[in-house]
């Protein structure tokens, strides 16, 4: 542990945030692994497991239990009360978040350059939200203009209502898939069960754009933002903004350059979470660009280039 604690101290780096980093690049051979996995429970359980370890390594036993009370109250509604699951589950599960963030003061720990679960807790209860209320949405009586809605989501990347109560492996395979919990992209239960099922665009036979060129491309993305990010942040003074005398007497200009420094910072350390999950699903079978203009189900985060943008 020792030799670990030299390691990230020679980046700069805290334990957490290092342990953090270290397991969301072990997402990359799991998600990997389980592309090469026959389809059906095998996958779901690697999908569970994995990602529950990873989550105990990167924030300990603590985290586990705050994700269980959210799956649980999540797939409770789901079994007790399919009419109102997505409300009861939105406001049980948000609620609990937002107290977590406040009880644990996580922004004070970020500030601190520690981390802690409740980053990942805001995709999980993304999560357990959409298949509570996909759930919902599937036990509605459908009439004429629903049935040709539901088609025309069938045929696009829209959620899809779920028709029977996925088994409690679905919905924890789904939930924790393989620590891609720890910071997105959220992606759609149907989709997620299609491409464990082999179903759909990920059916034996069915042609899919090839990923070792995007994978290699999101991945070395990925260090690049890291590298940029760790050399701006070894040149900047972040504590002058704990000192408002030294900062206010600095001359506008400079006070401008420091602010954009220190938001250049914080915008790679981003950039290079979003390129790694990017090359993580590519990984497990998805493409590069999972949208309309390719014909394929899915999603996919935002580069720098879109980032800036706003879209």
């Amino acid at each position: 542990m020792a030799g670990f604690e030299d390691f990230c101290a020679s980046l700069g780096l805290s334990v957490g945030i290092g342990k953090f980093l270290v397991c969301y690049l072990i997402s990359i051979p799991c998600c990997f692994l389980q592309r090469l996995l026959p389809a059906g429970a095998v996958r779901h359980v690697w999908a569970t497991l994995s990602g529950l370890v990873l989550t105990y390594i990167a924030f300990g036993y603590e985290s586990l239990g705050h994700c269980v009370v959210a799956c649980v109250v999540a797939y409770g509604s789901m079994l007790v009360y399919r009419r109102q699951c997505g409300v009861i589950t939105f406001f049980t599960t948000f609620a609990y978040l937002i107290g977590c963030h406040v009880f644990y003061m996580s922004g004070d720990s970020w500030r601190q350059g520690n981390i802690d679960f409740t980053g990942a807790m805001m995709i999980l209860v993304l999560k357990v939200t959409s298949v509570a209320y996909d759930y919902q949405d599937g036990g509605k009586p459908q009439k004429a203009d629903d049935a040709k809605a539901a088609a025309a989501a069938a045929a696009s990347d829209a959620p899809k209502p779920i028709k029977a109560l996925p088994s409690l492996l679905q919905f924890l395979g789904y939930t924790f898939c393989c620590g891609l919990h720890f910071a997105g992209p959220f992606y759609d239960f149907s989709a997620y069960n299609d491409w464990i099922d082999r179903k759909g665009i990920w059916a034996p036979g069915t042609r899919t754009p090839p990923a070792l060129v995007p994978f290699l491309r999101a991945f070395i993305q990925g260090i690049f933002a890291a590298v940029i990010q760790l050399k701006l942040a070894s040149i900047l003074d972040i504590d002058i903004l704990k000192t408002p005398k030294v900062y206010f007497d600095m001359p506008y200009w400079r006070r401008f350059l420091f602010i954009y420094h220190a938001c250049e910072v914080t915008r790679w350390k981003y950039y290079f979470i979003w390129s790694i999950s990017e090359s993580a699903m590519i990984a497990a079978g998805g493409v590069q660009r999972m949208g309309a203009q390719d014909g394929q189900g899915g999603r996919r985060k935002g580069g720098r280039g879109e980032g800036e943008r706003g879209g």
